[in-house]
Formats: structure tokens, C-alpha cells, sequence
């Protein structure tokens, strides 16, 4: 990465390189100048267009020079908020050498975290902290790790579509007043979002009366959905043949692709359907979904990135933006019943920017 017209300084910009970041796409570098100058900022891009480096780069580079000067106090300066324990992990794996070479720690704490992690949190919090807006609400009682959060700067709600006007969303923003009269100078939120259509509405769910930046990529991408119904629906065919023809139709898919993702809507589905998958067909199908171990959903994610595996039937545990590596194409099995479900669950294929 060059550092011609870069906000960046040549040192920082030679670490960025280091880990693989050879040049800051447009939604980086517009990301990048909100953040710095302070503005609450909203990032909308597809999936896999670096969103969740868009946010973190500049406060990266500010912490960066904090502590290149000296000024740097102990305590969490970043909240990382996320709605999956997997999508935490995922984030902090992709951040955690980068930061280390910055001079930065970041830590996850969520429901799986053990306890000996925890004591180390209170004994020597991180710069970046990555949670769940569940345990968020944990931390904020806390009286040890409320002193840590006085130092807090910046707030990154990832994937913002999944909390608005939910019940989540109502924790989020009763944590974020809270943090508000907690923390010793004014916070900075930060939101990013794939599929965020009223900028309104997300701008008051964020920061209410405030003012926000809307950054947003305006290239689309291409979409090529294809709708199958199998006949047997429209006559009068038992469940079973019903089943059986799409099973083959599903079959046929699978034989032609080197990388799939089946979407359904309900674990028992999953299972279902792998099982029978591996017992008609002997195709090779792993399962992704929440009730499965963190081991299990992590092996089962390396080894699809690996291309060890080629097909993975799973929730929307892999709804979001969790590193999987290549999709060549997704599946939606049955209704989504929302349509921003379809868009998200679609964006996952075909990743890369041109």
C-alpha cells in the first residue's frame, strides 16, 4: 500500500501492507475520513467489501499515534458489537495480529468466554473489547470493568439491520445511554449494515438527534437468482415424492459447484436435510448451525475455507459476515419470509472486489 494521498502515515500504512492490505478500496477511504474527523458515521456495502476493516483502520491509526506519543491511559477505548458469538470470533481472528503489530490488544468476551479470560479482562482490559449486546449488559454492572469503560471512544454496531426496531436493538441503545453517562468524553458510534434501506430511520436508531455520515458504496452488485419449483408440488404427490424431487433437484446443484452454502430456516431442517443428502446420494455435507459446539462451528468453518468441504447446510448462523472464504453459490431452501434475509443470505456468494 502506497502512501500517496493517504490520511495514513508511511509507518502505518507499511504494517497495513505487512498483513495484506495492499491498497484502501473507496468505501475504506470515505469510511476513513468520516471516522477521523470525528462524525458518527454509518457504512452500508455489500457483504465482503471490507466494511468491518473500513471502521476499524482509522481508529486503529488513532490509537496508533495515542500511543507512539505516550498518551495512552489504560482502560477499553473500542466496543465492537456484534450479533453472533461466531461473527466475534471471526473479527477478532481477522484483527488480532494487525492489532498486536500496532501496539493494541483486543480480547472477545461473549457467554463461551472462560472464566480465567474474564479475571484477565478485569486485571488488564483490552484497547478493543468485541461482545454481544447481552453480555455488554453483563459488563456494564460489572464495578471493575465499568471504571474500564470511562475510557471509551468509539462504539461499532455491526450488521445494524439485525437490531433495528428489535428487541436486541432496544438493549443496544439502553447500553449506549448508559455508556454515554459512563464514559469521560464523547463516544463515537459507528454502525455497519449490507442491507440497510431507510438511512433515516438508521441514523435515529444510531444516534437519535445527532448528526451521522452515511457511507455508502454505490456500486451494485449483479444478482442471478434462479427460482425452482419442483412439479410435483403443483399435483398431488405425497410429502415424500415431494421431498424426493427436490432432494434431486438440490442433488444436481451441488454436483455442478465447488463451493455451496443451503440455507434453511429451522435446525431440524439442516439436519434433515444432510442426513438425507449423505444417506440418498453419499454427497460429503457438513451442518452449521447455533446449537452445534463452538469447536464443531469452527471446524466446520476452517474446513470449508480449506475447500475441504465443498457443502455446508446451515441457518443464519452463516448469515452474516463470518469469513468462510469462496462461495461460488448459495441455495435458499424454502421461503426466507423476509426479503432482506434473501439479499443477505445471497450476498455471501461470489465475493471479491474489482
Amino acid at each position: 500500500m502506497t502512501g500517496e494521498n493517504s490520511v495514513f502515515s508511511k509507518e502505518f500504512l507499511e504494517i497495513l501492507n505487512r498483513h495484506g492490505y495492499k491498497k484502501l478500496h473507496e468505501i475504506q477511504i470515505k469510511a476513513v475520513e468520516s471516522i477521523l474527523s470525528n462524525s458518527h458515521t454509518i457504512i452500508v456495502a455489500p457483504t465482503g467489501w471490507g466494511k468491518t476493516e473500513a471502521a476499524l483502520f482509522p481508529i486503529f491509526y488513532t490509537l496508533y499515534l495515542l500511543k507512539k506519543r505516550g498518551n495512552f491511559d489504560k482502560g477499553i477505548k473500542v466496543l465492537y458489537i456484534t450479533p453472533l458469538r461466531s461473527l466475534n470470533r471471526d473479527i477478532f481472528f481477522r484483527m488480532e495480529k494487525l492489532a498486536h503489530d500496532l501496539g493494541l490488544s483486543i480480547a472477545v468476551r461473549h457467554g463461551d468466554t472462560p472464566r480465567k479470560a474474564r479475571r484477565l479482562m478485569v486485571e488488564e482490559p483490552p484497547d478493543v473489547l468485541i461482545t454481544t449486546p447481552e453480555t455488554l449488559q453483563f459488563i456494564l454492572v460489572g464495578k471493575r470493568m465499568r471504571d474500564h469503560l470511562k475510557s471509551i471512544r468509539w462504539v461499532i454496531v455491526d450488521e445494524l439491520h439485525e437490531f433495528m426496531g428489535s428487541k436486541r436493538g432496544t438493549q443496544i441503545l439502553l447500553s449506549l445511554e448508559r455508556l454515554r453517562n459512563l464514559a469521560e468524553r464523547k463516544i463515537i458510534r459507528i454502525a455497519l449494515s449490507a442491507t440497510i434501506v431507510d438511512e433515516n430511520f438508521a441514523k435515529e436508531f444510531l444516534v437519535n438527534n445527532e448528526i451521522a455520515r452515511i457511507v455508502r458504496e454505490d456500486r451494485r452488485r449483479m444478482m442471478n437468482i434462479k427460482v425452482v419449483l419442483p412439479e410435483s408440488i403443483l399435483s398431488d404427490s405425497t410429502w415424500e415424492e415431494t421431498l424426493n424431487e427436490t432432494l434431486d433437484v438440490l442433488r444436481r446443484y451441488l454436483e455442478q459447484r465447488r463451493s455451496v452454502l443451503v440455507f434453511t430456516n429451522t435446525r431440524k431442517m439442516s439436519e434433515m436435510i444432510a442426513s438425507e443428502l449423505r444417506s440418498k446420494f453419499g454427497i460429503d455435507v457438513k451442518v452449521h448451525h447455533s446449537s452445534l459446539s463452538r469447536e464443531e462451528r469452527r471446524e466446520v468453518e476452517r474446513k470449508f475455507k480449506e475447500e475441504k468441504v465443498r457443502t455446508v447446510i446451515c441457518t443464519s448462523s452463516l448469515e452474516l459476515g463470518i469469513d468462510i472464504g469462496h462461495v461460488e453459490t448459495v441455495i435458499q431452501y424454502g421461503s426466507p419470509r423476509q426479503a432482506v434475509k434473501l439479499v443477505q443470505r445471497i450476498g455471501r456468494s461470489m465475493h471479491r472486489y474489482e
